[in-house]
């Protein structure tokens, strides 16, 4: 199961791994008691599954979806983030009806034929929509189509040797599509591990998105929290209030007027005007000194 988006509205995609029977929901809020939500509405209309899985996004891996998935006695597997291989299916479909209905090529069944034994109506025509299949070969075909799948990947794919811990990595950044200098902090399954970056970051990484490197890698440590402010302290400190003493200027009261016995005394500044260019000095011609002003 995954999130997407489509024109900023987001979905939930579910899909079975052995029919390939797709569910989509719309999703009203993209938090976790939302996704547990619309699970527990598919769970209730299919079956409780014994085993599911996610990426290790922020609706599948707090403490509330966790709570979830041990009280109705689900083991949830969570994959590497940005590695679809790894939860294999869920970028695959579309939330189509006709989707449902579409022989897939492992089996030559539709997903709908693998979960109810029968087609469903659509809005493309079909012929024989109530007559149910059998499906006992369709593990035998899936398990043929995968080992076929398996003997074509092998050809190019070579194994990688496993990483070990405080192993120098450089790791992929996929949102910033570069690749960064870290550290191995553990190994979680075969191909994943959690890497520490140079800011001490855990991330979550397949071996795939990972390439061993000579350089002694430096993990800086967190910085602690700031100290909050002591209000107590603050709250305990007193004002100086000034007093008044002798030399404290009076005001004498007129009939006429109210004036300060200390005036003071405004000292005039003078206007300085920017230089901006050089000036040439001007002089009067001569013939005009017999000219009356």
């Amino acid at each position: 199961m995954d999130l997407f988006e489509i024109k900023g509205r987001p979905y939930l995609v579910v899909i079975d791994y052995f029919s390939n029977f797709t569910e989509v929901d719309y999703l009203s809020k993209t938090t976790s008691s939302q996704v547990i939500t619309i699970l527990k509405k598919q769970f209730a209309r299919f079956v409780i599954p014994t085993t599911i899985v996610s990426d290790n996004g922020p609706q599948f891996s707090v403490d509330e979806f966790r709570k979830f998935t041990t009280k109705w006695g689900i083991n949830h597997m969570v994959s590497s983030q940005n590695h679809p291989e790894g939860n294999e299916g869920r970028d695959q479909y579309e939330a189509l009806l006709e989707l449902r209905n579409t022989p897939t090529q492992n089996t030559g069944l539709s997903p709908t034929e693998m979960m109810f034994g029968r087609k469903t109506r659509s809005m493309i025509p079909s012929i024989n929509i109530m007559q149910y299949v059998l499906n006992e070969k369709a593990t035998e075909l899936r398990s043929a189509r995968k080992q076929s799948v398996k003997k074509c990947y092998d050809r190019r794919a070579k194994n990688l040797p496993p990483l070990g811990t405080g192993d120098s990595v450089y790791f992929e950044h996929k949102q910033r599509h570069h690749w960064r200098l870290g550290k191995v902090k553990e190994r979680i399954s075969e191909r994943a591990y959690v890497v520490n970056s140079q800011e001490g970051v855990p991330y979550r990484r397949n071996q795939s998105h990972m390439r061993p490197t000579s350089v002694n890698v430096q993990i800086r440590d967190m910085s602690p929290p700031r100290e909050l402010l002591n209000f107590d302290k603050l709250a305990e400190t007193k004002t100086v209030v000034p007093t008044r003493t002798p030399n404290t200027v009076e005001l004498s009261m007129n009939s006429d007027n109210l004036v300060s016995e200390c005036e003071p005394i405004e000292k005039e500044q003078k206007r300085v005007e920017p230089i901006t260019r050089p000036k040439r000095i001007t002089r009067e011609p001569t013939y005009l000194k017999d000219f009356v002003r």
